[in-house]
């Protein structure tokens, strides 16, 4: 039915276009991409290639005019869409479903209901406007899908180091045109598996969890993320971004900022590099840091493959032993993809007095040093020894030169220190008779002038070998 009510005369009329179409959706893609409406610029899938059927009630009205400008086309639409396929439609995936409900109004076409993308069931909105500009967006898809790692991959994240499992998702993906994009992502990561390798922190499935970004993407390329927030019974990351760059057909993880990443007892603002070696460059700060993770990862006896880790941290207490700190710390680790420690450095407070730590290769060679104005309490400080009390502590060792760097011999000397609580030294002290040193050793303990051995340790995937004389 067309009715115009100007046909002659000066007046500009109006007239108004009532269709009952039943047949290929295409067919309706094909009109509104079609002069005067004129949208094909803007849609992005392949109209030819929609399958589908469509039952809609369509009016179009516009003003009488010569020219006729786009936003002067007024169209509505109501009806029902089934077996429909769109190729390509959200990040070159496929979009198909049925049956749909399909309104037009205001520019802008929406189709809902119960779909598929890329072969994974999902709840969705599409929106299509005639045209993107001066429009909130061109094209817009708000699904609820069951993400897995190959539909993660697909919209270009390899998040493998990270995630494994499939995760409910709710995604948005935006299409401004121009080849700009965003993705918003609320996931329930409940189902899944949740890993931080550096700090030893994996989040088992079944264990509540959720997580929410924005990425960015030009080209179907993701770019950058925005606002990442994760939470777990463990922790917290808030306002996070990581941005991205293109390795052949892989998107890889470059570079991120984590403003306040909580993990445990940690606390701290983190930024970080990944090189194309799977090298981690990280920078920690705040006030309190666990960083047994990192002391320890190479004493366990499983294999560890994953990111290599070059961290520089700076906290005001950093945990180096259960129920044991130490504080002002600056410390360097190096810790490579199987998680053998290369490196550590560490100035600190320990107790009463400084403590300085040194393990890093030196030429062909590896040197250990260890300095400690309060030697009792950088032992307490490691877990080595809990009752010694004071003293002067420095270890001094090196591997050989162009030898195994695993193998370090050396000197440890402690002076001016007091043990207490000593039931194996109180045995000794019995056996050879010297009377009244018991009583000592049960109060405020024995005062020694120096303790000096020579050791090797010997550094294994595992437990540490270390042998005195």
């Amino acid at each position: 039915k067309i009715v115009i009510d100007t046909v002659v005369g000066t007046k500009i009329g109006e007239a108004s276009i009532d269709a009952h179409l039943q047949g290929p959706l295409k067919t309706v893609f094909q009109y509104i991409s079609a002069e005067p409406i004129g949208v094909a610029g803007d849609i992005v899938t392949d109209i030819g290639k929609i399958e589908g059927s469509a039952d809609l009630r369509l009016n179009v009205s516009f003003p009488t005019l010569a020219e006729l400008p786009a936003e002067k086309i007024k169209v509505t639409a109501e009806g029902t869409g089934d077996k429909i396929l769109m190729p390509g439609l959200v990040n070159k995936l496929d979009v198909s479903g049925g049956p749909v409900k399909v309104t037009g109004k205001n520019q802008r076409v929406d189709v809902s209901g119960k779909g598929r993308i890329d072969g994974r069931d999902m709840n969705f909105t599409y929106a299509q406007y005639f045209e993107a500009k001066g429009n909130p967006f061109g094209m817009q898809v708000v699904a609820d899908v069951m993400a897995d790692s190959d539909l993660r991959q697909k919209f270009g994240v390899d998040l493998s180091d990270w995630i494994e499992g499939s995760v409910p998702a709710k995604i948005t993906y935006t299409d401004f045109g121009g080849g700009r994009a965003e993705v918003e992502a609320s996931v329930d990561a409940t189902p899944a598996t949740l890993m931080v390798k550096p700090m030893s922190y994996t989040k088992p499935p079944g264990k509540a969890a959720k997580a929410s970004a924005r990425a960015y993407l030009q080209n179907n390329i993701l770019t950058e993320i925005k606002n990442l927030s994760v939470e777990t019974p463990e922790g917290r990351v808030e306002g996070a971004q990581m941005r991205f760059v293109q390795s052949g057909k892989e998107t890889l993880l470059k570079s991120g900022e984590l403003p306040r990443a909580r993990l445990n007892e940690s606390d701290v603002a983190i930024k970080f590099d990944i090189s194309p070696q799977n090298i981690i460059s990280m920078s920690i700060q705040g006030p309190f840091f666990d960083a047994r993770p990192f002391l320890e990862n190479d004493k366990k006896g499983a294999d560890y493959h994953g990111p290599g880790l070059i961290a520089n941290v700076k906290v005001a207490r950093m945990r180096t032993a259960e129920a044991r700190l130490i504080e002002k710390a600056a410390a360097s680790i190096d810790v490579d993809t199987q998680g053998e420690l290369n490196r550590l450095t560490l100035d600190a407070t320990a107790g009463a007095g400084p403590l300085l730590f040194r393990y890093q290769p030196e030429g062909n060679r590896m040197i250990l040093r260890i300095s400690a104005q309060d030697g009792g309490a950088a032992l307490l400080a490691f877990g080595v020894y809990e009752n010694t009390r004071g003293g002067q502590l420095l270890v001094e060792g090196e591997s050989a030169p162009g030898g195994d760097k695993k193998l370090i011999s050396g000197k440890a000397e402690l002076t001016n220190f007091r043990v207490i609580n000593a039931p194996v030294l109180a045995r000794l002290v019995n056996a050879l008779s010297l009377p009244g040193i018991l009583s000592l050793l049960g109060s405020d303990g024995i005062d020694f002038a120096r303790l000096e051995s020579q050791f090797t340790w010997e550094k294994r995937k595992g437990v540490d070998l270390i042998r005195t004389k």
